[in-house]
């Protein structure tokens, strides 16, 4: 009896779950967004698969999105790069054939990173799109924006559109690795390199790291403008950035568990915000 009904419950909870194509990546591959089904004023992302050298992130996230329970809503993209994870790929993430003989993306479906260079990254401020950190790898003249514009175009859709349904919007993007792992909240810049960090983005930041288990000395300080790397992958700037809290969770390269160490992570993150 136990068992049929918890059958029975499963198979409604997988009828209340749905899910759509928010658009194609670079390689005209769908970017899934799934819906937990819980309707409620405040609101979950959860975003993985956003570079291509981080495939623990999608495995982490589509675990997330079988387990996770609670009475908040959750929203899932456990992959923006769904090309880059269809086949098998090398050691760096990428498939081989996706790359020029200087070793950058071929087709841009790595959103922010080449392999020659971390500090090329797309901002988003205002609405305009300008590019922060070019260096001497990064050729100008190439069309990388036009590439990846959709797909990102795509992400700040889709906040602008839930923000219209939710009062508060909680984007957690899952990246890897960091040795014992990181929880960087989200942050806004003033002038020049003064750096604010929101108290609550931050007092969530450490309680979902504590939740995963990372220790308190691998947690940035608001004052360490190491951040600046997190002002506007894809979440930050929608004009609605009030009402955002960001978070990028850094898997732990240590770690054989990360599935279960984030899912205890955000379950304590949803039992704090039911206490709110």
């Amino acid at each position: 009896m136990k068992i049929k009904l918890l059958f029975i419950l499963l198979s409604l909870s997988q009828l209340l779950f749905s899910q759509e194509s928010l658009g194609l990546d670079s390689g005209k591959r769908d970017i899934l967004l799934f819906n937990n089904g819980v309707d409620s004023n405040r609101a979950l992302l959860i975003i993985a698969g956003i570079h291509g050298d981080e495939r623990e992130t999608v495995t982490v996230a589509n675990f997330l999105k079988d387990t996770l329970n609670g009475n908040k809503t959750i929203y899932f993209i456990p992959s923006v790069n769904p090309t880059l994870y269809s086949k098998e790929v090398n050691r760096r993430g990428y498939l081989r054939e996706q790359l020029d003989s200087r070793g950058y993306i071929k087709d841009g479906s790595d959103l922010t990173k080449f392999n020659k260079t971390l500090y090329y990254r797309i901002f988003y401020g205002n609405q305009n799109t300008y590019i922060n950190g070019i260096d001497h790898y990064v050729d100008p003249n190439r069309d990388f924006i036009n590439r990846v514009l959709p797909t990102t175009k795509v992400l700040i859709d889709l906040i602008d559109r839930l923000l219209e349904r939710h009062s508060e919007l909680i984007i957690l993007s899952l990246h890897g690795y960091m040795s014992g792992g990181r929880v960087y909240p989200e942050y806004k810049i003033t002038r020049g390199n003064n750096f604010i960090v929101e108290s609550r983005p931050w007092e969530i930041a450490q309680l979902l790291g504590k939740g995963i288990g990372y220790k308190p000395e691998m947690m940035y300080s608001p004052a360490i403008p190491i951040l600046d790397r997190f002002k506007g992958e894809f979440i930050a700037y929608t004009g609605k950035i009030d009402r955002v809290i960001a978070l990028d969770i850094e898997l732990d390269s240590d770690s054989k568990n990360n599935s279960q160490r984030v899912l205890n992570g955000i379950n304590s993150l949803l039992n704090y915000l039911d206490k709110e």
